[in-house]
């Protein structure tokens, strides 16, 4: 008889503290799920993805430009003639005095 008093007591504190478990991550899915946290974190999701994506291109860019210029390829890959043209547009829109 008293065995199955303290397996059943032991069985009520188990109980208990499943319940109260089972409260709390009832509480935090319910956080997780408003709509105003879901809108919020979507936004920066995807203003840290845009703002990444733009440094990781810019310093791509960057670094083939300067790779290119240093190598010499610039002038391969644009052609002395279209260097020329450009030099020659940028001295004719220049204010002479």
């Amino acid at each position: 008889m008293k065995n199955e008093l303290k397996q059943t007591e032991r069985t009520d504190l188990a109980l208990k503290k499943l319940t109260a478990q089972v409260a709390r991550v009832a509480d935090m899915l319910e956080k997780q799920n408003r709509i105003k946290r879901k809108f919020f974190l979507g936004l920066m999701f995807g203003l840290g993805t845009a703002l990444g994506a733009s440094v990781i291109a810019s310093l791509l860019v960057i670094s083939l430009s300067r790779l290119f210029s240093l190598a010499g390829i610039d002038s391969l890959i644009i052609g002395d003639d279209t260097v020329k043209t450009f030099e020659q547009q940028i001295k004719l829109q220049t204010p002479q005095e």
